[in-house]
């Protein structure tokens, strides 16, 4: 199982959900023309231009030996790479489980540069903490706005739990950058519920102190995900979590 086949789960989720829809508001969708072509419209951009998209990506790579240029080619492409994923059975210091992803236990060190003079260069595929933690807070609330019979917020938590129930089922291993396609639906809770704080305390303060704390957090953290050369104490002090490497 790999991303491929995560984004295929996610178009089919898409499409039933659209399906659902469409039989919810069928009288609406056949009486007015402009629904109907939203409708079409979505249709086309959900299915049709993805697979063209990725079906015409293969012709970057006209001289694969396994590839023979026709669309079988491309299927038998995609089941050999489902096959090598479902059936792998390997083991790796940065793997974890879909249920810490969330909480950034254990990120991905994908690179080590040199070190001298008591600098060096690290790239981790850590997030923003005030994201990330901040998100799990919000998906809290999403559930209780929810159960309250908020329609936003039962829509974010279908596309987030779209994006992370195959994950449950993958018996091989997996890594943090795997909860990627899940982040920004978690961010769109962030949104929803600072909004909601918003209007509970009548300001907009709260907003833009997330915001600003944010961007902070983001500058803090640039070093070790971009391979800035920094000092070795200052790549120490960002190690939060014993669980973090870089």
């Amino acid at each position: 199982f790999n991303k491929t086949t995560s984004k295929i789960f996610l178009i089919i989720y898409l499409c039933l959900l659209i399906l659902c829809l469409l039989i919810k508001f069928f009288k609406f969708l056949y009486r007015d023309k402009y629904l109907f072509k939203l409708f079409i419209t979505c249709i086309i951009s959900v299915i049709a231009v993805p697979i063209i998209i990725y079906s015409l990506s293969y012709l970057l790579f006209p001289n694969l030996s396994y590839y023979d240029g026709t669309l079988k080619g491309i299927f038998d492409i995609n089941k050999m790479m489902y096959d090598y994923h479902a059936t792998l059975d390997a083991t790796h210091p940065f793997t974890s489980k879909w249920f810490s992803w969330p909480f950034m236990y254990k990120p991905v060190w994908l690179y080590s540069g040199s070190i001298t003079y008591g600098f060096r260069e690290t790239i981790t595929d850590i997030g923003n903490p005030l994201v990330w933690w901040f998100s799990v807070i919000s998906f809290v609330y999403l559930i209780i706005s929810a159960i309250k019979k908020n329609k936003d917020s039962k829509y974010i938590i279908i596309f987030i739990l779209g994006t992370i129930i195959p994950y449950i089922f993958i018996g091989r291993i997996m890594f943090m950058y795997h909860y990627f396609i899940t982040l920004p639906f978690m961010m769109l809770g962030i949104v929803s519920f600072i909004k909601w704080l918003d209007e509970k305390y009548h300001t907009n303060k709260i907003y833009f102190i997330y915001i600003y704390s944010v961007i902070i957090m983001f500058f803090i953290f640039y070093p070790i995900v971009s391979g800035i050369s920094v000092s070795d104490e200052y790549i120490e002090s960002l190690k939060w979590l014993s669980s973090w490497y870089f």
